[in-house]
């Protein structure tokens, strides 16, 4: 389920007309709605963003890519496979989407944690940390780096071979993205314009 976040005014700064007042933490500010603004059905919702429409785009551990629209309400699913035109591991099933950022162009750049789908326990949830413990205990390479494109509703690997591929953000003129490659603890950098532009593992350099 997709809950959201409602604004409040603390007490004290009601009562007081400072909305400034030091004294309340920011988070008593908010109040957790307690009906689902959506539901996504089997899977679990993880990194996210609004795109330019003000749609919200999820990487979801089950689905793949999906968006959900808050006027429609409606939740579509945009990629669960790359696509067959991709050069890297056409037509692949998504297993275990991540994190997300999303380019002034519209393009979605995602991550895929490991090839293990994460699984519903006992408890009533997908386990992705139990996914991401068999991962580590597996002992493979299996992130990758995608890109979707909005216009031709396409999924392309632009790279693969990440021990959990994980956080995943663009810089502020979207020259370069930087990956989180969390079992090797580190950040990983790829260029997406200039003279170092390249969809390949060598095009990565690491942050120290």
């Amino acid at each position: 389920n997709l809950y959201g976040a409602l604004k409040q005014p603390s007490s004290s700064s009601s009562r007081s007309g400072n909305r400034s007042d030091s004294s309340s933490s920011s988070s008593d500010n908010w109040e957790l709605r307690l009906q689902p603004v959506a539901r996504f059905g089997a899977g679990r919702p993880l990194g996210y963003h609004f795109d330019a429409a003000g749609s919200l785009i999820v990487c979801d551990s089950l689905k793949g890519l999906v968006k959900f629209d808050f006027i429609s309400k409606e939740v579509v699913v945009l990629a669960t496979h790359v696509s067959h035109q991709s050069p890297i591991d056409p037509g692949s099933e998504i297993t275990y989407a991540n994190d997300l950022a999303i380019a002034s162009d519209g393009r979605v750049y995602f991550t895929s944690c490991t090839d293990i789908i994460p699984s519903l326990n006992k408890h009533g949830y997908y386990d992705t940390f139990r996914a991401w413990m068999l991962g580590l205990a597996q002992g493979l390479p299996q992130g990758r780096l995608l890109r979707y494109d909005p216009v031709t509703k396409e999924t392309t690997v632009l790279a693969k071979g990440f021990y959990y591929a994980n956080g995943v953000a663009l810089s502020g003129d979207e020259s370069y993205l930087v990956l989180a490659e969390t079992d090797r603890i580190r950040l990983l950098k790829y260029w997406l314009k200039g003279p170092q532009v390249g969809w390949w593992l060598g095009s990565f350099e690491l942050y120290r």
